[in-house]
């Protein structure tokens, strides 16, 4: 039975997936979520009960192990974080299925811009994004400083490299969330709601879409050109697999 490691982007719905995760998954599989110990999502999910997981100073496979052992070994299982295809592919062997959430490029970038405006007190994990939040939160750094900045750009690219597209068996878009949890119903062998709710959490924000000037999103996508393709082509293959999946 295959492990299916999903690889949370952020700013793509991911958290609310993960809780569609606990409520619909969990029940019929076990579903471990890692976002740190401070946080009131991780832990091992079993039945919607939620067992909590040490995972400061451990490595993921020191976490991760021990669950896909359960079950003799043959039972599917869900691992979801923040967490770089590279470090999956560290310790995750044999039947192991990949998916991700990905959204428009320029819309997840104005995205995580306004969260870090309207979140002063939550500074990044990672080191190297700590001066750039601190230029975001103080007013020095615009939109399309934020948008072209290496900490930022090319950021599907990275997370999903060596896979790549072509490595993931299922990518959900957040732009069209029916055919991708029914996509998704077919991979994990769980039948999926049709929508998953999504939470506003950047009180800012005043419409569905991002609005950019035409300077800023032709600057920004400068240098994000990859990213764009990849997303272009994650919508293109779920346009193909939606007439193969039956209603």
């Amino acid at each position: 039975m295959p492990t299916f490691a999903s690889i949370h982007l952020g700013k793509t719905a991911g958290s609310a997936f993960a809780n569609l995760l606990i409520k619909e998954v969990s029940p019929r599989m076990p579903v471990l979520l890692l976002y740190g110990e401070d946080h009131p999502l991780s832990g091992l999910w079993n039945k919607r009960v939620k067992q909590s997981v040490k995972s400061e100073g451990r490595s993921l496979a020191e976490i991760c192990l021990p669950l896909l052992n359960l079950s003799g070994g043959g039972g599917s299982c869900v691992v979801q974080g923040h967490i770089a295809a590279s470090e999956y592919l560290e310790f995750l062997q044999g039947d192991c299925q990949f998916l991700t959430w990905l959204r428009h490029p320029l819309q997840r970038i104005c995205s995580h811009y306004y969260f870090w405006k309207n979140h002063t007190s939550l500074p990044p994990r990672r080191v190297e994004a700590r001066m750039l939040f601190a230029r975001v939160i103080s007013g020095e750094c615009s939109l399309t400083e934020f948008g072209c900045s290496p900490v930022i750009s090319e950021y599907y690219t990275r997370m999903l490299t060596p896979l790549g597209l072509d490595g993931l068996a299922t990518t959900a878009l957040t732009e069209h969330p029916r055919v991708s949890l029914r996509s998704l119903s077919v991979l994990l062998g769980v039948q999926l709601p049709e929508n998953i709710p999504l939470v506003n959490q950047t009180p800012s924000k005043q419409a569905d879409c991002y609005e950019l000037t035409p300077h800023e999103e032709s600057q920004i996508l400068a240098f994000n050109m990859t990213d764009m393709d990849l997303y272009k082509r994650a919508l293109a293959r779920l346009t193909t697999q939606e007439s193969s999946i039956p209603a």
